[in-house]
């Protein structure tokens, strides 16, 4: 038995295997994309199982891994999708006889071992057992594979799940952090986006000041709030209370913009931002992040695009 650390971690360790059979099941994943290439690049059949317990999954990880899974026969991959049922494994099969387990989830942060803690032992009787109860989890009805055709529906269940998960954190976000701050807690993986196409006009800035007004009398209480802004649209992917990167569809003026009320009002959504003495915001916008969005927000408008996953938002990075 050996106990692995940060010098030998157990991200080293699984890139080093190479033309064996191996194990991953994980009660998350997020950013660690680059193993699973790696051990397919390596020559390794790969049988990968993801849990999605309290939705800390990255959907952006689970569909890298469903495009690899149909187009190379080496990776098998199923998903738990039984959310706070799912499984809180962190294990490791290597053929022949190699099992590791420990606190390690399959995330940038659990493979380096900063925090967990592995332990690797050599017993054929050990692993044959775990195989075997791997077997008894992917039998269970909403532990799904990709090759099933119930899993595109439960994915996409999962990822508006996620998303909503998504929306709090950013949300109840109190501490000022930098985007590669924000982009490196396993937990952070997207943020709500919203692109305007055009100013209000005067006559809508009023509307918008009545609806408002006439809001706040339907809800009189003694603490009435004051205007931040407001954005309308033809649809409404957003939840009151979300934590939305607004801008415009050249990327000026980005900020984030708390949507604290949400009417819906002559075919027209309306989204009220209050006043706040400290608004919550998941990163600083600075200069930098300013000029990489203007050189992305085009492709963003055009695919319609309602959030930005980890992958994009590593583009934002000086």
């Amino acid at each position: 038995m050996k106990i692995l650390d940060q010098t030998n971690n157990l991200g080293n360790v699984l890139t080093e295997v190479k033309n064996k059979e191996v194990t991953i099941v994980s009660a998350f994943a997020s950013k660690t994309e680059w193993i699973i290439n790696t051990l397919l690049d390596n020559g390794n059949k790969v049988h990968l199982v993801i849990g999605t317990i309290n939705n800390f999954s990255d959907p952006a990880f689970i569909e890298h891994c469903v495009h690899l899974a149909k187009k190379n026969k080496n990776l098998k991959f199923h998903v738990d999708f039984r959310i706070a049922q799912s499984i809180h494994w962190k294990l490791y099969l290597i053929t022949p006889n190699k099992v590791i387990i420990g606190s390690a989830n399959l995330t940038n942060i659990g493979v380096n071992l900063k925090r967990d803690t592995c332990v690797s032992i050599r017993n054929r009787e050990l692993f044959s057992e775990y195989e075997n109860k791997i077997k008894e989890l992917t039998q269970l009805s909403k532990v799904i594979s990709v090759d099933n055709q119930a899993f595109e529906n439960e994915l996409e269940t999962y990822k508006s799940q996620h998303r909503r998960f998504q929306a709090y954190l950013s949300s109840n976000i109190t501490v000022r952090n930098t985007l590669e701050e924000w982009l490196g807690s396993e937990l952070n993986h997207q943020i709500l986006l919203f692109i305007w196409d055009s100013d209000h006009t005067e006559i809508e800035r009023k509307q918008g000041r009545h609806i408002f007004q006439d809001l706040m009398e339907e809800e009189a209480n003694d603490n009435t709030p004051n205007l931040r802004d407001f954005f309308t649209d033809g649809n409404s992917p957003f939840n009151e209370g979300d934590s939305v990167l607004c801008m415009n569809s050249n990327g000026s003026y980005a900020d984030f913009y708390t949507f604290d009320r949400i009417i819906y009002k002559d075919d027209i959504y309306w989204f009220f931002s209050f006043r706040q003495a400290r608004y919550n915001r998941p990163f600083q916008i600075t200069l930098s992040i300013e000029k990489k969005i203007k050189e992305n927000v085009e492709n963003w408008y055009e695919q319609e695009q309602i959030s930005l996953n980890y992958q994009e938002l590593t583009k934002l990075l000086p």
